[in-house]
């Protein structure tokens, strides 16, 4: 039996292109999320939360990311895979 503080999942994360007066053009490294409206949109967002789109398996990730994506990419750049696992002191997911 697995227990909840020996599970590593894996999600994707981006470099999310930003643009600022003050800072010009610059990336901000966002998880891949799924909107959970009917149309299941996809979204970015900062930090882990119950959207994130979750893998049991680096391959897993690495196959969803291949098939969902077209390798030209208008708002992010540097698509990979990150393992995550949950901090019971802190009671959140992290990257590992």
């Amino acid at each position: 039996m697995k227990l909840l503080k020996d599970v590593t999942q894996y999600c994707i994360k981006v470099d999310y292109y930003h643009w600022s007066d003050e800072k010009g053009e610059y990336t901000l490294p966002l998880y891949w999320c799924i909107d959970d409206s009917p149309a299941r949109i996809i979204i970015f967002r900062e930090k882990i939360d119950d959207r994130l789109r979750v893998f049991d398996t680096e391959e897993e990730a690495k196959e969803y990311l291949k098939s969902h994506t077209t390798g030209f990419n208008v708002c992010y750049e540097n698509p990979r895979v990150v393992k995550i696992k949950y901090n019971f002191n802190e009671n959140k997911w992290e990257e590992c």
